[in-house]
């Protein structure tokens, strides 16, 4: 009797031990559920065998234990090393490593299976690897650097990788623009240039590009951003391809690390703005909605993707709004549609454009500005009267910060 306990703590213990530092790294993040499942399954049999050996050299062990027990242990420790040498490199390339985010309840995690989907909340291994093909469409005026670091982040970064890019060049005036262009080929194969030649409109830019593309699903990208996680285009996906989603946002950073976007209000500003605007990242804002996925009213076209299917359905942006307010007016009309608008704060990515950005600093600005608030208040005027109903009506349209209204 005696000699059976010292077998079940020498032995049949470690292996438990073992077991429940699976359990732990799991609940760690740092591999996935499939991972530990694969060590438990090893352990189990190794648990198994110990029982098998046990029962076999009963009569031996009673004569030579501390023999037997070291051959064995020597055989466990073999088998152990195995187990690691085997999920080592699970550690380095498994997609569920937690970012400096919070992940707990908030993150559903996607498998992409061809056209099917499923999530789990506690997590589930990210193939990535679908027939799907994903139409990228980025406007471009020189910049070229911006475009670049854009390009190299996607085909670099991404696991996601069947897409196209399509570059709508407007405009440009730089000889060295056009000379990027024409290396292209060579060095982003998924890449094409499609050239628009009238005055600037960011809504006629992006139809006309979405009439070249191939893909069930269109990818808005602006040209100075640069994807950050590399199953960015995975969490856009998981969500898009549910049925009654028609557009998916991210969550998108300033060069300094602080919010651009995390969804979008309408009220802010008097017709709408982005929410949680120069929050630091790693911060979670109002009951931690800048981390928790959610349907808002709109999100914001910088990064956006869309159902094909569905971009047609609603006539493609609003090329009467040229420059403002036509991504939200997009969402808007996704959502007469019946569609609904999500926002994913686990796909990200950096927006390099300026702080100071977009204002309306010369007479010709100030009045296209002024005439395209004008074009949406007559389009939409119901939420702009009632309120967005993504939005709690006893917090302030003052500051995007979702803090109390002042009565």
């Amino acid at each position: 009797m005696l000699e059976s306990i010292l077998i079940s703590v020498k032995v049949v213990l470690p292996l438990m031990v073992f077991m429940g530092l699976g359990v732990l790294i799991r609940k760690r993040s740092m591999v996935s559920q499939s991972t530990i499942k694969e060590m438990n399954q090893v352990v189990f049999k190794v648990l198994l065998a110990t029982m098998v050996f046990y029962n076999i050299y009963k009569a031996d062990l009673q004569q030579d234990f501390d023999g037997y027990l070291l051959a064995y242990a020597a055989i466990s420790v073999i088998i152990m090393l195995g187990i690691l040498v085997a999920v080592i490199p699970r550690f380095i390339k498994d997609k569920t490593i937690a970012p400096v985010m919070i992940q707990g309840i908030y993150r559903s995690n996607f498998v992409l299976f061809g056209l099917q989907v499923t999530a789990s909340i506690c997590g589930s291994d990210n193939l990535g690897m679908t027939t799907i093909l994903i139409s990228v469409i980025i406007p471009n005026k020189d910049h070229t650097d911006d475009l670049e670091l854009c390009l190299f982040s996607m085909t670099r970064k991404s696991t996601y990788r069947n897409y196209e890019i399509l570059i709508v060049e407007n405009n440009s005036e730089k000889e060295e623009t056009f000379e990027y262009y024409r290396k292209l080929p060579d060095r982003y194969p998924k890449a094409r240039v499609l050239t628009w030649e009238k005055e600037f409109n960011y809504s006629a830019i992006n139809n006309y590009g979405a009439s070249f593309a191939k893909g069930e699903y269109i990818l808005l990208l602006n040209n100075d951003t640069e994807i950050i996680n590399d199953d960015c285009l995975e969490e856009l996906l998981g969500y898009c391809m549910r049925s009654d989603v028609g557009a998916v946002g991210a969550r998108m950073y300033y060069e300094d690390d602080t919010i651009q976007h995390a969804g979008v209000v309408i009220g802010f500003g008097g017709i709408a703005g982005h929410c949680f605007v120069l929050q630091p990242r790693g911060t979670t804002g109002y009951c931690h909605r800048i981390i928790c996925a959610q349907d808002y009213s709109a999100v914001t076209a910088a990064c956006m993707m869309v159902k094909k299917e569905a971009f047609d359905k609603v006539g493609g942006l609003t090329e009467e709004l040229a420059v403002a307010f036509n991504d939200i007016d997009f969402c808007m009309k996704l959502r007469a549609a019946g569609y609904l608008i999500v926002y994913n704060p686990y796909a990200e990515l950096y927006h390099y454009e300026s702080k100071s950005r977009g204002l309306e600093d010369t007479p010709e600005k100030v009045a296209r500005f002024n005439k395209e608030i004008q074009i949406f208040e007559k389009r939409w005027p119901d939420i702009l009267r009632n309120g967005d109903p993504y939005y709690n009506p006893n917090l302030t349209l003052k500051s995007q910060d979702f803090s109390l209204r002042r009565i």
